[in-house]
């Protein structure tokens, strides 16, 4: 697999899992809004745990250039990985208890 093909697919990986993240905060049912945000905070913190072994084994074999796209990846990971605790916590906090 090539560089490009694999920056494709963690974009395309984060780019799902953050629009899961906007369908889960526009749903009205508790439980599918709670499914929805924990499938998409598994998919972040599994693209977060990619990006950030691999940003971890660039500079351990001391590759040189720039680092700029993957602390990008990493950053937008800890965003939305906030962003779905966030969106589950008042997911399971709120006071709707007929959902």
């Amino acid at each position: 697999m090539d560089l490009f093909k694999a920056v494709a697919f963690g974009a395309l990986g984060f780019a799902a899992c953050l629009a899961l993240l906007l369908v889960a905060g526009r749903l009205y049912v508790r439980w599918h809004r709670a499914v929805i945000s924990a499938v998409a905070l598994m998919g972040l913190l599994l693209q977060g745990a990619l990006w950030g072994g691999i940003t971890c084994t660039l500079k351990r074999f001391e590759v040189g250039g720039s680092y700029f796209w993957l602390y990008a990846a990493l950053v937008t990971s800890v965003i939305g990985t906030v962003w779905a605790l966030f969106l589950l916590g008042s997911t399971m906090l709120s006071r709707r208890f007929t959902d």
